[in-house]
């Protein structure tokens, strides 16, 4: 029994208990999330391609799997209200979402799957009976009378939109189509990389009629269009990639005659500073709107997406989306509104991932759904007064932005203020806080909390999370750190992929100030040969890092695993006696109260023992293994972290550990042999990648599960501590 035991256990209590666990089996308390945290985390999608329906529904494809918290896989209808269509999930493409497709004229949509082209009701039905002979369909359009144009590797088909798909007329092309669309008289206008369709001599861009005869238009991009637009004037708007068409120099869209030759029109001319874009409509009061990669246009500063007058394409000064990324696709509502498809998180000031609505009039925000990807949390970090740091990769969090950094408050629940920011395409490894409940973050990035911060940052920890403007490290050489550790005493050590850091030659590892400018300690500096994947101290200022080192603290042969002076003016030289040695991976790695070091990883060896992926050793002495605490996981253990009673929680892909089935989390005896306990998670669907317990014993867990101990959670999730074992009546 543990002096915790004594203090607090009454002799009739551990009769009781004794008793009880003589009568009866001890089965498994399965924990259940609690009611915070439950935030929808997630990260934004990709919208590249949309139609709209005759009744006003839009369909839309890209790279995500859910849309406003639904499973969609890449294809979803929403419907004429903006609410997502439900019922419509069709299945009968296969090798992922389509890329191309078109809505007909009663109601449906014709979509190329894979080397075919399927005719859908409305309601997501395919037509058995229509079936045209095609293969390696590249663009679809349909014209007013229903017939469907499908242009393919080396051809351009009219097939009938109804009965079978009758061929009406086929062309050859001797290259590929990367763009197609008919008029409002019929004519058909495709483009691609040939110089031949049929027998006539067309560079990248022809115009054809419904009766499949090659015209004379020829405005000769010297690049290719992949989006056109026409006007009640007979004018047809291109947008693509080049910077030259119709016998002007025009940087990705053109306004061209319909007419002759395809002229461009020499007074229309928004002069972008970039030549790729990729859609084009005109609204209702004939203006044009226009998405691409640009950052200026029509001499206005904007994002990605435009209002261009249809006289001179000089940008609306008054319309301004001001989107934060990419915009790949516009479509108009018909209802005054336009739909933006793309890769950006948001729209003026409101949270939107990959689809927007806009009004046509001012690109005032109308709505939206967010089209998403899973989130992923991989570090999680308690702070003094109870509050968590989480980490990963997403960009949304309960319904606000929050970009792979959130804080949740003692409750669980959401900081309304903290919210650093940091670039989108970044990411969070690691993240520690000191005694001052100041914030560290490491990983791969170069702007966070309102500064240029190059892979590690100090965040305050409460307010708005602004980063500390003096503690800036100059560069490492990679501007990634990977793992961190920092002890009580104010130092800070990071590991990553570098050789340099603040100005000094570091391999992998370094030690800085937690304080003043973060200065790198100048005689610390273990070199190790690899690189190390986790960090620990303990109460003495020892430093415990393993990784796949082999080499470490002074050229001392450790394997994988080592024990570094960090006090005073030392060097960080190898403890000289502490070697336990391992045979595989080390990834987990934590030290308990009592000074005990855990670890965790893929070896079956440990400090001279046979040990299955997790181990303890004291911190002292040679470092061999527990010869009693032997919980021997079948699975990874990838990380470890324990409660105010000493009591073990390990997360990581096993599905046994302590001698009990445990799907990737479970709750180990500090004391004894380290069987798991009664108190147990239901598996997860998706991984467990991270897990601590809180100042107030409750245990956070993050990764990129969609459920938890069956409930729905989004990679983030809580659960409260064992209450039997943690007034110590376990060990």
């Amino acid at each position: 029994m543990n002096q915790r035991f004594r203090s607090t256990a009454r002799p009739w209590q551990v009769a009781c208990l004794i008793a009880a666990s003589l009568a009866a089996p001890v089965f498994a308390q399965t924990a259940v999330p609690l009611a915070n945290p439950d935030l929808h985390l997630a990260v934004g999608g990709t919208v590249r391609t949309m139609a709209r329906l005759t009744d006003g529904s839009v369909v839309f494809s890209g790279s995500f799997t859910s849309v406003g918290g639904v499973a969609h896989n890449g294809f979803a209808k929403l419907l004429p209200d903006g609410t997502l269509d439900t019922n419509w999930n069709p299945s009968a493409c296969f090798g992922g979402p389509p890329d191309t497709f078109a809505a007909s004229s009663d109601g449906g949509l014709f979509v190329a799957c894979n080397f075919t082209v399927l005719k859908f009701s409305g309601s997501g039905t395919v037509d058995p009976d229509w079936h045209p002979t095609v293969d390696s369909v590249r663009k679809l359009a349909v014209d007013g009378t229903g017939n469907v144009y499908i242009a393919g590797y080396d051809y351009l088909k009219k097939v009938s939109g109804s009965g079978t798909g009758t061929l009406q007329w086929s062309k050859y092309m001797d290259a590929p189509a990367t763009g197609l669309a008919v008029d409002s008289d019929g004519n058909v206008y495709v483009s691609g990389n040939f110089t031949r369709v049929g027998s006539d001599i067309r560079n990248g861009l022809a115009k054809i009629t419904s009766a499949g005869t090659v015209l004379g238009w020829n405005p000769g991009p010297d690049g290719s269009v992949s989006s056109f637009a026409f006007d009640a004037a007979n004018n047809v708007y291109a947008a693509g990639r080049f910077s030259s068409i119709g016998g002007q120099a025009r940087n990705g869209v053109a306004k061209l005659s319909g007419s002759g030759a395809g002229a461009a029109d020499p007074n229309w001319n928004p002069a972008p500073d970039s030549t790729f874009f990729t859609s084009v409509i005109t609204g209702a009061s004939g203006d044009v709107y226009v998405a691409g990669t640009f950052t200026t246009i029509g001499g206005q500063s904007r994002k990605s997406v435009a209002k261009l007058s249809a006289t001179t394409g000089a940008a609306d000064p008054s319309w301004n989306a001001v989107v934060n990324d990419d915009v790949y696709q516009v479509l108009l509502t018909g209802a005054g509104n336009i739909y933006l498809g793309g890769h950006f998180t948001s729209v003026g000031t409101q949270p939107r991932l990959a689809l927007a609505v806009v009004a046509e009039s001012n690109a005032a925000a109308a709505g939206g759904i967010n089209v998403e990807l899973p989130a992923r949390v991989v570090a999680l970090a308690k702070q003094p007064g109870g509050g968590m740091i989480v980490g990963g990769v997403f960009d949304l969090a309960g319904g606000l932005s929050r970009v792979n950094l959130l804080r949740l408050q003692p409750d669980g629940t959401l900081d309304p203020l903290w919210n650093p920011g940091m670039n989108r395409e970044g990411l969070v490894k690691a993240i520690v806080t000191n005694n001052n409940g100041d914030v560290f973050v490491g990983g791969g990035f170069w702007f966070m909390g309102g500064q240029v911060r190059l892979g590690l940052a100090k965040l305050s920890g409460g307010g708005t999370g602004a980063a500390d403007i003096a503690w800036g490290i100059p560069s490492a050489t990679t501007n990634y750190v990977d793992a961190m550790a920092i002890d009580t005493a104010g130092h800070l050590y990071v590991a990553g992929p570098f050789s340099s850091i603040g100005g000094q030659t570091r391999r992998f590892l370094a030690k800085l100030s937690d304080s003043g400018s973060g200065q790198v300690d100048p005689l610390w500096n273990p070199s190790p040969d690899q690189g190390v994947l986790s960090l620990a101290t303990n109460a003495a200022g020892d430093v415990f890092v393993v990784g796949w080192f082999t080499s470490i603290g002074g050229g001392a042969n450790r394997k994988y695993i080592a024990k570094l002076s960090g006090t005073g003016t030392g060097t960080g030289a190898a403890d000289p006696t502490w070697a336990p040695w391992a045979d595989s991976r080390v990834g987990a790695l934590a030290v308990d109260a009592a000074g005990n070091v855990h670890v965790g990883g893929l070896f079956s060896i440990m400090g001279g023992e046979l040990r299955n992926r997790i181990a303890r050793m004291p911190s002292v002495g040679t470092g061999a293994a527990d010869l009693n605490w032997d919980p021997s996981a079948d699975g990874e253990v990838r990380h470890i972290d324990f409660d105010a009673m000493g009591n073990v929680y390990t997360s990581g892909a096993f599905s046994n550990i302590g001698g009990n089935s445990r799907s990737g989390i479970a709750m180990l005896a500090g004391g004894s042999t380290g069987a798991a306990t009664a108190w147990s998670v239901t598996a997860a669907v998706g991984s467990v990648e991270t897990l601590t317990v809180a100042t107030n014993g409750i245990v956070y867990v993050g990764g990129t599960f969609t459920s938890i101990g069956g409930q729905p959670r989004s990679g983030l999730a809580a659960f409260g501590g064992d209450r039997l074992f943690a007034n110590g009546l376990e060990n």
